[in-house]
């Protein structure tokens, strides 16, 4: 996997990845193999304070699967991130998952959001 992040100004980034994974089992009948992509963007309002918007895409193919399931997955999030001391981090997002696959019982749309707390102890 290759994951890149440019510094387009002091307060602005956008980041990117692409991968390629061949899982190939040889007692199962679970073989996969997955493309995934990565698009984010990510502003630093102050010290505290950042907001910004990702997604990614996922395409996963099932090759030893019957009916040769293959899902199209994909995720976009807005978020906003704030520090009110170093070591401790909020992180709001609201956001949209899905997948679209060859066999429709598979398929979802869902919204989502998102309230997470990190503290890093060290």
């Amino acid at each position: 996997e290759l994951h890149v992040t440019w510094q387009l100004t002091g307060s602005s980034e956008v980041g990117g990845r692409i991968g390629y994974t061949k899982q190939d089992y040889e007692t199962t009948l679970q073989d996969e193999q997955d493309v995934v992509a990565g698009l984010s963007y990510r502003y630093t309002l102050n010290s505290r304070w950042q907001a910004g918007v990702r997604g990614s895409y996922t395409k996963a193919k099932f090759k030893d699967d019957p009916d040769e399931l293959e899902n199209d997955d994909s995720q976009m999030e807005l978020f906003v991130d704030y520090q009110p001391v170093p070591r401790l981090n909020i992180h709001l997002g609201l956001g949209r998952d899905g997948r679209n696959s060859n066999q429709p019982v598979s398929d979802y749309d869902d919204l989502f959001a998102i309230a997470m707390l990190s503290y890093k102890v060290y």
